[in-house]
């Protein structure tokens, strides 16, 4: 799918305020809950089609500007997400500070036009086809608790540069240096209140449903070609943790709708190791299905890409590509494991 493709089913899902159902009316959603908006995303991937702009734009992006943002901020921006007009990139990582977002060196600094924020982000998805970017940058000193700030950064503002960073994957990868004057109309939240709601939107990104949904597209795909590998004792394993692990997202995405709405979601709760949990479940097991998908179809199914066609099995080994990526995406399979122990010997 090309990127105009993915805009334009972005925007026919907008039109039928489906990209944020659960966002109130007046902002462009339905005011359903947040198990519809899991279903949407499920949807999404079942359905092949690429979801990352609307997890960044809605879930992350969106999510923060409604918990934290003015309603000024939100009748400006988040409308136009919802019709998927408009879009957002993440800023979070940079060269120093990937998983550690507690090591990032961009700063923030407050002057009579507002802040000057200067710093350059790594990895960021999306920004190339983005209008806007959330970024963290310091703006204090001491612990990230209180010293991270939220801003939403025009991506075609006078300073800053969008570079393209060569991968293997298919999705491009952008390097964004910053030297700019951000409006203060443009910090999202109070001064210092970046990291806890960094925090927040990433517990919404770790509900696993993403890639168990992934799973569920690519064993189809495989039963399609293999029928008679669904009596397996394997596949049979892989449909039974599919099952659990879509449960599991499912009651997560209740516990979240319901910590946000009596905001228990402003300090760290027991969500944060079971998103993690979650995450690293539905993880594991889509790894899984690929590795199976692979010994039972052999080599022979990785079609080169560029030769691949439209429902081919492994969708021509591109899912080989998004393989390193579900371990990394929303933290490192090595940050869920530890956020799960430290919750496990803090009740022990």
């Amino acid at each position: 799918m090309t990127v105009g493709d993915n805009k334009n089913s972005m925007m026919i899902l907008g039109r039928q305020r489906l990209l944020a159902p659960h966002w109130p009316v007046h902002l462009g959603g339905l005011g359903t809950s947040q198990e519809v908006a899991a279903s949407v995303l499920e949807e999404l991937c079942l359905h092949g089609i690429d979801e990352t702009r609307r997890i960044l734009t809605i879930d992350v992006v969106g999510n923060c500007i409604l918990v934290a943002g003015s309603e000024a901020q939100k009748e400006a921006w988040l409308p136009a997400f919802a019709r998927g007009e408009a879009f957002s990139a993440v800023l979070l990582s940079e060269s120093t500070a990937g998983s550690d977002l507690a090591a990032i060196k961009t700063t923030a600094t407050n002057n009579p036009a507002g802040w000057h924020v200067h710093g350059t982000k790594t990895w960021s998805q999306t920004s190339l086809a983005a209008d806007y970017g959330l970024c963290l940058a310091k703006t204090g000193s001491g612990s990230p608790t209180t010293s991270f700030t939220l801003f939403l950064l025009d991506l075609r503002q006078p300073g800053t540069l969008l570079r393209e960073l060569t991968t293997i994957g298919r999705e491009a990868f952008v390097e964004v240096q910053i030297d700019a004057i951000v409006p203060d109309e443009h910090r999202i939240g109070r001064r210092g209140a970046g990291w806890t709601l960094i925090l927040e939107a990433l517990r919404h990104e770790r509900t696993g449903r993403e890639q168990n949904a992934k799973a569920a597209r690519w064993l189809a795909q495989l039963l399609a070609s293999r029928p008679e590998a669904a009596e397996s004792e394997v596949v049979l394993s892989l449909l039974s943790r599919l099952a659990i692990g879509k449960q599991l997202s499912l009651q997560l995405s209740r516990e979240l709708g319901a910590a946000r709405r009596t905001e228990q979601f402003l300090s760290e709760t027991e969500l944060d190791a079971a998103s993690a949990a979650c995450k690293h479940f539905n993880t594991k097991l889509a790894q899984d299905v690929l590795f199976e998908s692979l010994r039972l179809l052999g080599v022979g199914a990785l079609t080169p890409y560029d030769q691949m066609k439209s429902g081919e099995v492994l969708a021509g080994g591109v899912q080989w590509l998004e393989l390193p990526g579900l371990g990394i995406s929303a933290g490192t399979t090595e940050i869920m494991l530890n956020t799960v122990a430290r919750s496990v010997v803090k009740n022990d």
